[in-house]
């Protein structure tokens, strides 16, 4: 899994560092990945329910690092 710091770096390439994103587990975060392909209402919907993303910009921004996501 990955590290708060690596959490953070990650965050940042895509100007989400100051985004609820910041407090999610590497295990959240590969979850969420995976629910962008298996269920993506319910994905947008915990982005913005759960998660407080509510702006179409940081809905994009989430989406783009989740899918350039590797490991």
């Amino acid at each position: 899994m990955w590290t708060k710091g690596e959490i953070t770096m990650w965050l940042t390439k895509y100007s989400l560092e100051n985004s609820s994103l910041l407090y999610l587990t590497g295990e959240e975060i590969i979850f969420l990945h995976k629910l962008k392909y298996e269920a993506p209402e319910f994905f947008y919907h915990c982005l913005e329910s759960k998660l407080h993303l509510e702006s179409l910009l940081d809905l994009s921004r989430a989406t783009n690092a989740l899918a350039d996501l590797t490991w």
